[in-house]
């Protein structure tokens, strides 16, 4: 399989196949007492009480943030605990009404600075075939 290689440069390494194009992002720099907002929501997602369940013998995680970026026709992208794969990835999951998706490879996110913890312990994807944020739930398990 051809791969597409990433050199780091002090950032996270990625090996994604060439069929599909990663995502690469690049984060403004903030001033050093600002917090960044994903870091407020990533520290909100590990205080929430209810970030995951259990329903019909499947682990539901709270999807920490989507957002829907202006490419193509609208593509939505979310952040998830990388517990959600468990230590493999994995690109069918549903979410708690239901409805099946499958994800993107894991998107590329650079930082002006040194790469937060949040950036350690989520996986931010692409969900494939969906272009509008209402069209996934607020959790998502595997399949």
């Amino acid at each position: 399989m051809d791969f597409y290689y990433q050199p780091s440069d002090g950032y996270a390494e990625v090996e994604v196949p060439l069929k599909q194009e990663p995502i690469d992002i690049t984060l403004p720099t903030t001033q050093e007492d600002e917090e960044n907002p994903m870091e407020k929501k990533y520290e909100a997602y590990l205080t929430d009480e209810n970030r995951v369940y259990e329903k019909d013998g499947r682990v539901f995680y709270k999807i920490i943030d989507k957002k829907r970026l202006p490419i193509r026709d609208g593509m939505v992208i979310i952040t998830i605990p990388e517990a959600v794969f468990a230590g493999k990835y994995q690109q069918k999951v549903i979410d708690e009404n239901g409805k099946t998706f499958s994800l993107g490879l894991p998107a590329f996110i650079r930082f002006q600075k040194e790469s937060p913890q949040w950036y350690w312990e989520t996986v931010t994807v692409e969900v494939l075939g969906i272009h509008e944020l209402q069209e996934i739930g607020d959790y998502i398990a595997l399949l």
